[in-house]
């Protein structure tokens, strides 16, 4: 998932990306991969312990991890840790409202819905040639799943 957003922020030419992984190995094998492709410079890699110096002066922070679904609570990371005024965006959707997102207090702030809902759009209309209800789609994958 991480891969997937990373390209996509920068094939929108967002600004430098710093990849934060508890395995510095992987972070640096796609920071590594995405200066080959999009330019040297445009990503860096992070140990965990780095993230605070990464986000002081960050626009905004994406959180791909499973830390913060239903079947793993918690936080992947202090709520404050994007400063204020700034975005973040987890892509979870399994609680729709991640509670990274409910404690991202004066910030903007974005879910994985988007993610839940367009990708299989978009499957769907190249499949059958149909184009699908994704505000019905929306709709449904905003209402309280079983057991949260």
């Amino acid at each position: 998932m991480g891969t997937a957003v990373a390209h996509a922020l920068l094939t929108r030419d967002t600004g430098p990306r710093t990849v934060v992984d508890r395995l510095m190995d992987r972070a640096e094998a796609l920071a590594g991969s995405l200066n080959r492709q999009f330019g040297n410079g445009r990503a860096s890699a992070s140990a965990p312990d780095g993230l605070p110096a990464a986000t002081a002066g960050a626009d905004g922070l994406v959180h791909t991890s499973p830390a913060g679904v239903v079947a793993h609570h918690g936080l992947p990371l202090p709520a404050d840790m994007a400063r204020p005024g700034s975005w973040v965006v987890d892509v979870i959707y399994q609680p729709f409202e991640p509670e990274l997102l409910a404690r991202a207090r004066g910030r903007t702030a974005l879910n994985g819905g988007g993610l839940l809902v367009f990708q299989p759009a978009y499957a769907f209309r190249l499949f059958t040639g149909r184009q699908a209800d994704r505000t019905r789609m929306l709709a449904h994958a905003a209402e309280p799943a079983a057991g949260e």
